[in-house]
């Protein structure tokens, strides 16, 4: 499918009083496209967009950071990208995408597990 994709790889070597990275000042860079980042198992290659990503994260060090992490908002080709690219890295969910996918899960296993079981019907 043809939808807008952003790539954003930055640095955080410093983290705040919590104890959570914060991005150092100017290190990020961006790759934007209209494409897709889908390939054929025919393919011999990565779609464009998938070759710059990977050649920015090897540019600028990913395979070497001592913590790999891939934040997204859950779109599968994320997923898929990061999995065959970045195997060990770390996979989240933005804090702004995490509700639709939280509740995504509550439903399904809503479904999975009937109610009877959830309950303690001993007391």
């Amino acid at each position: 499918t043809r939808e807008a994709k952003l790539a954003v790889v930055w640095s955080a070597d410093t983290t705040d009083k919590e104890g959570r990275p914060v991005r150092d000042p100017g290190s990020a860079t961006y790759n934007a496209a209209i494409e897709s980042i889908a390939t054929r198992d025919t393919d011999t290659e990565p779609a464009p967009f998938a070759r710059r990503i990977a050649r920015e994260a090897q540019r600028r060090g990913f395979d070497n950071a001592p913590r790999r992490v891939v934040l997204g908002d859950g779109a599968p080709w994320i997923w898929n990208f990061t999995s065959e690219h970045f195997p060990d890295a770390i996979q989240i969910v933005d804090i702004f995408h995490h509700p639709e996918f939280s509740t995504m899960l509550n439903l399904a296993l809503n479904r999975l597990i009937p109610l009877t079981s959830r309950l303690d019907v001993s007391a």
